[in-house]
C-alpha cells in the first residue's frame, strides 16, 4: 500500500478520518453525555451512508431501505434506553461529536474500498490500527497508564484490543467487500444485542417488553434490508 503515492490520500483519510475518528469522537461523546446517547448518535451512520451514495454516486435510496433503516434505529433506541428518553443526555457539543462518530463510520465504510479490493482487509486493518494507535499516543502516551499492570489487566487489554477491536474490524472490512455498506452499517446495530444476550446468562439480566421489541425490530430490519438491497 506504501509503494504508490496515489494511495496516500485515501489511506490517511481512512486511518485518521475513519478508524481514529470513530473511536475518538465516540468516547468524547460518552464523556460529554452518556453511553446511551453516544451509541444512538453513532448509529445514525446508515443515514449518512445513504446521503453519501445519493450525493456522490447518484444512488437514490429505495423507500423500503429507508424504512428498514429507520426501524433499526428505533429498535436500537428501545434496546438501549428501554423507551425512556430521559436516559438520553444531549448537549450541543455531545450532539456534534456523536454525529461526527457516525460520519467517521461512513469514511471507513466507503473510502478505503479501492484499497480493500487491491490489498485486502487484513492489510488495511493492520495499517489502520497501527497508524491510528500512533495518533492516539499523541493525546495519551502509552507510558501514562494509570491502572495496575497485572496478569488479569493484561488479559483484559489483549482481549479487548485483539478480539473486540482488531478481529471485529477485520471482519467488518471483509463484509464491506462482499455486501452493500448500507447493509453492513445497519447490521452493526446488532452489536448491542450481543451485549444483551451475553448479559442474560452472565449477569442475570431480565429483558423488558420494549427491549424485546427493540431486538426483534433490529433483527428483522437487518434481514429485510439485506434482501431489499440485493433485489
Amino acid at each position: 500500500v506504501w509503494k504508490s503515492k496515489k494511495n496516500m490520500p485515501t489511506l490517511f483519510l481512512y486511518v485518521f478520518g475513519g478508524v481514529f475518528s470513530v473511536q475518538y469522537f465516540y468516547y468524547v461523546a460518552i464523556q460529554l453525555s452518556n453511553s446511551a446517547t453516544a451509541t444512538i448518535l453513532q448509529y445514525t451512520a446508515p443515514v449518512f451512508i445513504m446521503l453519501y451514495l445519493f450525493i456522490f454516486q447518484r444512488q437514490v435510496p429505495k423507500p423500503k431501505s429507508v424504512l428498514f433503516v429507520i426501524l433499526a434505529m428505533i429498535g436500537v433506541f428501545l434496546l438501549i434506553t428501554n423507551g425512556n428518553i430521559k436516559h438520553l443526555s444531549i448537549s450541543p457539543l455531545a450532539l456534534v461529536t456523536g454525529l461526527l462518530a457516525g460520519v467517521a463510520v461512513v469514511i471507513y465504510s466507503i473510502i478505503p474500498r479501492p484499497l480493500l479490493d487491491k490489498y485486502g482487509a487484513l492489510n488495511m486493518t493492520g495499517w489502520g490500527m497501527m497508524l491510528a494507535g500512533i495518533a492516539c499516543n499523541i493525546f495519551y502516551p502509552v507510558w501514562r497508564i494509570n491502572f495496575r499492570i497485572e496478569p488479569l489487566s493484561i488479559f483484559y487489554v489483549l482481549t479487548i484490543s485483539i478480539v473486540g477491536t482488531a478481529l471485529a474490524f477485520l471482519l467488518l472490512l471483509r463484509a464491506f467487500q462482499l455486501i452493500s455498506p448500507l447493509v453492513v452499517s445497519v447490521a452493526t446495530a446488532t452489536e448491542p444485542l450481543t451485549s444483551v444476550f451475553l448479559s442474560i446468562p452472565l449477569f442475570g439480566l431480565k429483558l423488558t417488553l420494549l427491549e424485546m421489541v427493540g431486538i426483534v425490530m433490529v433483527i428483522v430490519s437487518v434481514i429485510l434490508l439485506s434482501k431489499s438491497e440485493q433485489a
